[in-house]
């Protein structure tokens, strides 16, 4: 499974990078926090903090997925800025 594998860049690979390598962080985050929130209410039904801590933890993976998609989103703008102006200054020389 690769994040957003059909995204492309000429002029901002390291940014797909980053939003590659925060899309699976984001996954991690949420997948261990659903984990630990889950294992919270059935083993240690009796502390808050234990549930709060896990809460903070899904709100923190929300967040970072949102950024991943936000750099993967503006990744895309600029490859198809920069394919419809190769195309625009291709047709304007012949």
């Amino acid at each position: 499974m690769k994040p957003f594998k059909n995204l492309s860049s000429k002029n901002l690979p390291l940014m797909l990078l980053l939003a590659r390598v925060l899309a699976y962080a984001g996954c991690f985050a949420f997948a261990a926090g659903l984990i630990f929130l889950f294992a919270s209410m059935v083993v240690l039904s009796s502390l808050a903090i234990v549930a709060t801590s896990a809460t903070v933890l899904l709100s923190f993976a929300i967040t970072v997925l949102v950024v991943s998609t936000l750099l993967a989103a503006i990744v895309a703008f600029e490859d198809n800025y920069r394919i419809r102006t190769e195309h625009l200054v291709r047709n304007s020389e012949t």
